[in-house]
Protein backbone atom coordinates (compact mmCIF):
# COMPACT_ATOMS: atom_id res chain seq x y z
CA UNK A 1 0.00 0.00 0.00
CA UNK A 2 1.29 3.50 -1.08
CA UNK A 3 1.27 6.04 1.74
CA UNK A 4 1.91 9.51 1.82
CA UNK A 5 6.06 10.31 3.18
CA UNK A 6 6.90 12.97 5.82
CA UNK A 7 10.47 14.64 5.64
CA UNK A 8 12.04 15.41 8.69
CA UNK A 9 15.48 15.36 7.71
CA UNK A 10 18.63 16.88 8.81
CA UNK A 11 20.57 17.44 5.94
CA UNK A 12 18.99 16.39 2.17
CA UNK A 13 19.16 17.61 -1.31
CA UNK A 14 15.78 19.14 -2.37
CA UNK A 15 14.46 19.93 -5.71
CA UNK A 16 11.29 22.17 -5.95
CA UNK A 17 9.68 23.21 -9.16
CA UNK A 18 8.20 26.26 -9.02
CA UNK A 19 5.55 27.64 -11.68
CA UNK A 20 3.48 29.97 -12.69
CA UNK A 21 -0.23 29.14 -12.97
CA UNK A 22 -0.73 31.01 -16.07
CA UNK A 23 2.33 31.95 -19.21
CA UNK A 24 4.11 35.08 -18.60
CA UNK A 25 7.80 36.39 -17.47
CA UNK A 26 10.61 34.18 -16.07
CA UNK A 27 12.99 36.84 -14.20
CA UNK A 28 16.05 34.45 -13.51
CA UNK A 29 18.54 32.40 -15.18
CA UNK A 30 20.18 29.15 -14.70
CA UNK A 31 23.15 29.01 -12.34
CA UNK A 32 21.48 32.66 -10.03
CA UNK A 33 21.47 32.39 -7.12
CA UNK A 34 18.29 33.01 -4.89
CA UNK A 35 16.72 34.20 -1.76
CA UNK A 36 13.17 32.53 -0.56
CA UNK A 37 11.40 35.66 -1.42
CA UNK A 38 12.84 36.55 -4.67
CA UNK A 39 10.23 37.13 -7.37
CA UNK A 40 11.63 34.85 -9.70
CA UNK A 41 8.74 35.05 -12.45
CA UNK A 42 5.09 36.59 -12.55
CA UNK A 43 2.28 36.96 -15.20
CA UNK A 44 -1.16 38.71 -15.38
CA UNK A 45 -4.53 36.61 -13.60
CA UNK A 46 -7.36 36.97 -15.47
CA UNK A 47 -8.41 40.59 -15.52
CA UNK A 48 -11.90 41.07 -13.02
CA UNK A 49 -14.96 43.43 -14.38
CA UNK A 50 -17.03 45.86 -12.23
CA UNK A 51 -20.72 46.80 -13.64
CA UNK A 52 -21.78 50.69 -12.53
CA UNK A 53 -25.26 51.56 -12.75
CA UNK A 54 -24.90 55.08 -14.25
CA UNK A 55 -28.62 55.62 -14.38
CA UNK A 56 -29.51 54.72 -10.94
CA UNK A 57 -26.90 56.48 -8.82
CA UNK A 58 -27.29 59.27 -10.85
CA UNK A 59 -31.30 59.04 -10.78
CA UNK A 60 -32.39 59.81 -14.63
CA UNK A 61 -33.53 57.15 -16.96
CA UNK A 62 -31.33 54.84 -18.87
CA UNK A 63 -31.40 56.93 -22.37
CA UNK A 64 -30.16 59.91 -20.53
CA UNK A 65 -26.83 58.59 -19.51
CA UNK A 66 -24.99 59.38 -22.45
CA UNK A 67 -26.11 63.46 -21.71
CA UNK A 68 -23.89 62.80 -18.37
CA UNK A 69 -21.17 60.42 -19.57
CA UNK A 70 -17.56 62.01 -19.09
CA UNK A 71 -15.29 58.59 -20.42
CA UNK A 72 -15.44 56.87 -24.18
CA UNK A 73 -15.19 52.98 -24.63
CA UNK A 74 -11.57 51.89 -23.80
CA UNK A 75 -10.60 54.67 -21.58
CA UNK A 76 -8.72 54.18 -18.88
CA UNK A 77 -9.78 56.17 -15.66
CA UNK A 78 -8.26 56.16 -12.25
CA UNK A 79 -9.77 55.75 -8.60
CA UNK A 80 -11.85 58.81 -8.33
CA UNK A 81 -12.14 60.25 -11.38
CA UNK A 82 -15.95 61.69 -12.41
CA UNK A 83 -16.79 59.46 -15.12
CA UNK A 84 -20.89 60.63 -15.30
CA UNK A 85 -22.38 63.72 -13.84
CA UNK A 86 -22.73 66.14 -11.91
CA UNK A 87 -26.87 66.16 -12.01
CA UNK A 88 -29.29 67.98 -10.10
CA UNK A 89 -28.98 69.84 -7.25
CA UNK A 90 -27.53 69.03 -4.91
CA UNK A 91 -25.11 67.72 -7.49
CA UNK A 92 -24.52 63.93 -8.21
CA UNK A 93 -21.75 62.32 -9.62
CA UNK A 94 -20.25 58.86 -10.05
CA UNK A 95 -16.79 58.52 -9.57
CA UNK A 96 -14.50 55.67 -10.58
CA UNK A 97 -14.02 53.04 -7.36
CA UNK A 98 -10.92 51.74 -8.47
CA UNK A 99 -8.15 52.23 -11.24
CA UNK A 100 -9.73 50.53 -15.19
CA UNK A 101 -10.47 50.90 -18.25
CA UNK A 102 -14.12 51.31 -19.67
CA UNK A 103 -15.13 48.14 -21.85
CA UNK A 104 -18.86 49.00 -22.59
CA UNK A 105 -21.42 51.19 -21.82
CA UNK A 106 -24.84 50.25 -22.61
CA UNK A 107 -28.94 50.72 -21.05
CA UNK A 108 -27.69 53.47 -18.41
CA UNK A 109 -24.17 50.92 -17.16
CA UNK A 110 -20.98 51.05 -17.67
CA UNK A 111 -19.05 47.87 -17.45
CA UNK A 112 -14.88 48.42 -15.87
CA UNK A 113 -12.39 46.12 -16.68
CA UNK A 114 -10.18 46.69 -13.45
CA UNK A 115 -6.46 46.72 -13.51
CA UNK A 116 -4.95 43.88 -11.85
CA UNK A 117 -1.97 43.67 -10.19
CA UNK A 118 0.84 41.26 -11.25
CA UNK A 119 1.34 37.52 -9.92
CA UNK A 120 4.46 37.25 -8.44
CA UNK A 121 6.18 33.62 -8.05
CA UNK A 122 8.23 33.68 -5.24
CA UNK A 123 11.67 31.42 -4.84
CA UNK A 124 10.31 29.77 -1.79
CA UNK A 125 14.01 28.28 -0.67
CA UNK A 126 16.95 29.57 -0.89
CA UNK A 127 18.83 28.09 -3.60
CA UNK A 128 20.39 28.27 -7.09
CA UNK A 129 18.08 27.72 -10.38
CA UNK A 130 18.92 24.62 -12.00
CA UNK A 131 16.75 24.84 -15.40
CA UNK A 132 14.71 27.77 -16.71
CA UNK A 133 11.19 26.68 -17.70
CA UNK A 134 10.34 29.44 -20.63
CA UNK A 135 7.12 31.22 -19.46
CA UNK A 136 6.52 28.95 -16.46
CA UNK A 137 8.85 29.48 -14.20
CA UNK A 138 12.21 27.16 -13.07
CA UNK A 139 13.63 24.14 -10.68
CA UNK A 140 15.66 25.13 -8.19
CA UNK A 141 17.84 23.37 -5.69
CA UNK A 142 19.84 23.30 -2.31
CA UNK A 143 21.15 21.41 0.47
CA UNK A 144 20.02 21.61 3.35
CA UNK A 145 17.35 20.40 6.63
CA UNK A 146 14.03 19.99 5.55
CA UNK A 147 10.91 19.72 7.68
CA UNK A 148 7.24 19.62 6.52
CA UNK A 149 4.09 20.50 8.05
CA UNK A 150 0.37 19.55 7.42
CA UNK A 151 -1.33 22.86 7.18
CA UNK A 152 0.04 26.28 5.64
CA UNK A 153 -1.18 30.31 4.79
CA UNK A 154 0.41 30.43 1.84
CA UNK A 155 2.86 32.70 3.11
CA UNK A 156 6.71 32.46 2.01
CA UNK A 157 9.32 34.21 4.10
CA UNK A 158 13.31 33.80 5.49
CA UNK A 159 14.38 35.40 8.41
CA UNK A 160 16.85 34.00 12.00
CA UNK A 161 14.72 31.03 13.83
CA UNK A 162 14.15 31.20 17.35
CA UNK A 163 12.71 28.96 19.36
CA UNK A 164 10.50 29.49 22.15
CA UNK A 165 9.42 25.61 23.19
CA UNK A 166 11.30 24.57 25.89
CA UNK A 167 9.30 21.27 25.42
CA UNK A 168 7.19 19.72 22.52
CA UNK A 169 4.04 20.57 23.92
CA UNK A 170 5.28 24.17 25.05
CA UNK A 171 2.51 27.17 24.02
CA UNK A 172 3.71 30.37 23.01
CA UNK A 173 1.61 33.24 24.85
CA UNK A 174 2.09 37.26 24.53
CA UNK A 175 4.39 37.27 27.71
CA UNK A 176 6.70 35.41 26.07
CA UNK A 177 7.80 37.84 23.70
CA UNK A 178 10.08 40.77 24.05
CA UNK A 179 12.73 42.16 22.85
CA UNK A 180 13.62 42.71 18.74
CA UNK A 181 11.95 40.16 17.21
CA UNK A 182 11.42 41.84 13.93
CA UNK A 183 13.26 39.45 11.91
CA UNK A 184 12.52 36.33 13.65
CA UNK A 185 10.55 33.38 12.32
CA UNK A 186 9.43 31.90 16.04
CA UNK A 187 9.55 27.90 16.59
CA UNK A 188 6.57 27.56 19.67
CA UNK A 189 4.01 23.81 20.52
CA UNK A 190 1.10 25.48 20.71
CA UNK A 191 -1.05 29.12 20.38
CA UNK A 192 -4.45 28.88 22.07
CA UNK A 193 -5.41 32.53 21.81
CA UNK A 194 -5.91 34.79 19.58
CA UNK A 195 -4.26 37.54 21.38
CA UNK A 196 -1.03 35.84 20.55
CA UNK A 197 -1.13 35.93 17.08
CA UNK A 198 -2.25 39.78 16.63
CA UNK A 199 1.37 40.27 19.41
CA UNK A 200 3.40 38.60 17.27
CA UNK A 201 2.24 41.21 14.35
CA UNK A 202 3.00 44.00 16.87
CA UNK A 203 6.30 42.58 17.03
CA UNK A 204 6.67 42.36 13.34
CA UNK A 205 8.15 38.94 13.24
CA UNK A 206 8.30 37.21 10.10
CA UNK A 207 6.62 33.45 10.65
CA UNK A 208 5.45 30.66 12.77
CA UNK A 209 6.38 27.20 13.23
CA UNK A 210 3.65 25.18 15.05
CA UNK A 211 2.79 22.19 16.06
CA UNK A 212 -0.87 22.90 16.66
CA UNK A 213 -3.57 25.85 16.36
CA UNK A 214 -7.04 25.47 17.30
CA UNK A 215 -9.41 25.02 13.98
CA UNK A 216 -11.45 28.37 15.76
CA UNK A 217 -7.84 30.52 14.98
CA UNK A 218 -7.43 29.25 11.52
CA UNK A 219 -9.09 32.31 9.47
CA UNK A 220 -7.12 34.74 12.00
CA UNK A 221 -4.12 32.94 11.14
CA UNK A 222 -5.05 32.40 7.07
CA UNK A 223 -4.92 36.49 7.18
CA UNK A 224 -1.84 37.23 8.36
CA UNK A 225 0.61 38.93 6.12
CA UNK A 226 3.68 36.35 7.73
CA UNK A 227 3.66 32.68 6.87
CA UNK A 228 1.99 30.47 9.63
CA UNK A 229 3.21 26.29 8.87
CA UNK A 230 1.13 23.76 11.67
CA UNK A 231 3.60 20.60 11.66
CA UNK A 232 0.64 18.14 13.12
CA UNK A 233 -2.64 19.20 12.80
CA UNK A 234 -5.62 20.99 14.53
CA UNK A 235 -6.74 21.09 18.10
CA UNK A 236 -3.83 20.75 20.85
CA UNK A 237 -1.45 18.31 19.78
CA UNK A 238 2.14 18.20 20.91
CA UNK A 239 5.16 18.73 18.41
CA UNK A 240 7.08 15.09 17.12
CA UNK A 241 10.19 14.69 18.70
CA UNK A 242 12.04 14.07 15.30
CA UNK A 243 10.70 17.81 13.66
CA UNK A 244 11.57 19.54 16.72
CA UNK A 245 15.16 17.97 17.22
CA UNK A 246 15.90 19.41 13.63
CA UNK A 247 14.64 22.47 14.46
CA UNK A 248 15.97 23.24 17.68
CA UNK A 249 19.51 22.10 16.56
CA UNK A 250 18.97 25.09 14.21
CA UNK A 251 17.92 27.77 16.78
CA UNK A 252 19.61 31.01 15.15
CA UNK A 253 20.61 30.31 11.79
CA UNK A 254 18.54 31.24 8.38
CA UNK A 255 16.18 29.72 7.57
CA UNK A 256 12.97 29.96 4.81
CA UNK A 257 9.07 29.02 5.72
CA UNK A 258 7.22 28.27 2.60
CA UNK A 259 3.66 28.03 4.34
CA UNK A 260 2.16 27.26 1.04
CA UNK A 261 -1.09 24.77 0.82
CA UNK A 262 -0.70 20.84 1.02
CA UNK A 263 -1.74 19.70 -3.05
CA UNK A 264 -1.26 15.96 -3.14
CA UNK A 265 -1.47 15.93 -6.97
CA UNK A 266 1.85 18.12 -7.38
CA UNK A 267 3.52 17.16 -3.90
CA UNK A 268 3.17 20.70 -2.87
CA UNK A 269 3.05 21.35 1.21
CA UNK A 270 4.14 23.29 3.54
CA UNK A 271 7.76 22.91 4.58
CA UNK A 272 10.54 24.66 6.41
CA UNK A 273 14.24 24.41 4.65
CA UNK A 274 17.63 25.54 6.52
CA UNK A 275 20.25 25.78 3.85
CA UNK A 276 23.29 23.76 5.20
CA UNK A 277 26.48 22.90 3.42
CA UNK A 278 26.53 18.86 2.07
CA UNK A 279 29.22 16.98 4.04
CA UNK A 280 27.80 14.15 1.75
CA UNK A 281 25.77 13.12 -1.31
CA UNK A 282 22.58 12.36 -0.64
CA UNK A 283 19.59 11.76 -2.86
CA UNK A 284 16.03 13.62 -3.69
CA UNK A 285 13.89 12.04 -0.97
CA UNK A 286 11.07 10.70 -2.26
CA UNK A 287 7.38 11.80 -2.13
CA UNK A 288 5.66 8.57 -1.20
CA UNK A 289 6.33 4.79 -0.52
CA UNK A 290 5.35 1.46 0.28
CA UNK A 291 4.45 0.69 3.98
CA UNK A 292 7.40 -1.89 5.08
CA UNK A 293 8.35 -3.51 8.21
CA UNK A 294 10.88 -1.36 9.99
CA UNK A 295 9.56 2.34 9.04
CA UNK A 296 9.31 4.80 11.14
CA UNK A 297 5.61 6.38 10.98
CA UNK A 298 3.50 8.87 12.48
CA UNK A 299 -0.34 7.99 12.89
CA UNK A 300 -2.81 10.57 11.49
CA UNK A 301 -6.05 9.14 13.76
CA UNK A 302 -8.28 11.75 15.89
CA UNK A 303 -7.16 10.31 18.86
CA UNK A 304 -3.39 9.97 18.27
CA UNK A 305 -2.52 12.48 16.15
CA UNK A 306 0.88 13.04 15.40
CA UNK A 307 2.47 9.92 17.70
CA UNK A 308 5.52 8.35 15.93
CA UNK A 309 6.57 5.14 15.96
CA UNK A 310 8.30 2.10 14.31
CA UNK A 311 6.25 -0.44 12.18
CA UNK A 312 6.65 -3.88 13.07
CA UNK A 313 4.44 -6.01 10.96
CA UNK A 314 1.47 -5.54 8.49
CA UNK A 315 -1.03 -8.12 10.06
CA UNK A 316 -2.29 -10.54 7.71
CA UNK A 317 -5.86 -10.69 9.21
CA UNK A 318 -8.08 -7.27 9.13
CA UNK A 319 -9.53 -5.49 12.70
CA UNK A 320 -12.84 -4.99 12.81
CA UNK A 321 -13.36 -1.14 14.00
CA UNK A 322 -15.87 0.40 16.67
CA UNK A 323 -17.83 1.34 13.60
CA UNK A 324 -17.87 -1.70 12.32
CA UNK A 325 -15.50 -1.51 9.78
CA UNK A 326 -13.65 -4.42 8.62
CA UNK A 327 -10.11 -2.66 7.48
CA UNK A 328 -6.30 -3.96 7.28
CA UNK A 329 -3.73 -3.00 10.16
CA UNK A 330 -0.21 -2.85 11.29
CA UNK A 331 1.63 -3.56 14.38
CA UNK A 332 3.37 -0.24 16.15
CA UNK A 333 5.76 0.38 18.63
CA UNK A 334 5.83 4.01 19.76
CA UNK A 335 8.40 5.96 21.43
CA UNK A 336 7.06 4.96 24.95
CA UNK A 337 7.43 1.62 24.23
CA UNK A 338 3.93 0.35 23.60
CA UNK A 339 2.56 -1.71 20.58
CA UNK A 340 -0.83 -1.03 19.10
CA UNK A 341 -2.47 -2.13 16.18
CA UNK A 342 -3.23 1.27 13.54
CA UNK A 343 -5.62 1.04 10.40
CA UNK A 344 -3.32 1.39 7.47
CA UNK A 345 -5.24 4.39 6.31
CA UNK A 346 -3.97 6.13 9.11
CA UNK A 347 -0.70 6.04 9.15
CA UNK A 348 1.94 7.98 6.79
CA UNK A 349 5.68 7.15 6.54
CA UNK A 350 8.78 9.50 8.08
CA UNK A 351 11.26 9.83 6.45
CA UNK A 352 14.24 10.95 9.49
Amino acid sequence: MFVPVTHYLALTKIRRERMLPLPGMVLVTAGQKVNATDVIAETRLANQHLLLDVAQTLGIAPHHTHDYLNVAINQVVAKGDVIAGPVGFPPRSLRSPQDGKVVHINDGKILLELESQPYQLQAGLEGVIQKVVPERGAILETYGALVQGMWGNGRIAQGNLKRFAPSTGSELTCDDLEGDLSGSILLSGHISRAETIKCCKEYSIRGLILASLPASLVPLAAQCNFPIIILEGFGKIPMNSAAFKILSANEGKEIAVNASGWERYSDTRPEVIIPLPATFETNFPLTDAILTPGQSVRINSSTMKGIIGKLIALNKEQAVLANGLKVPVATIHLENGESICVPLANLEVLAQ
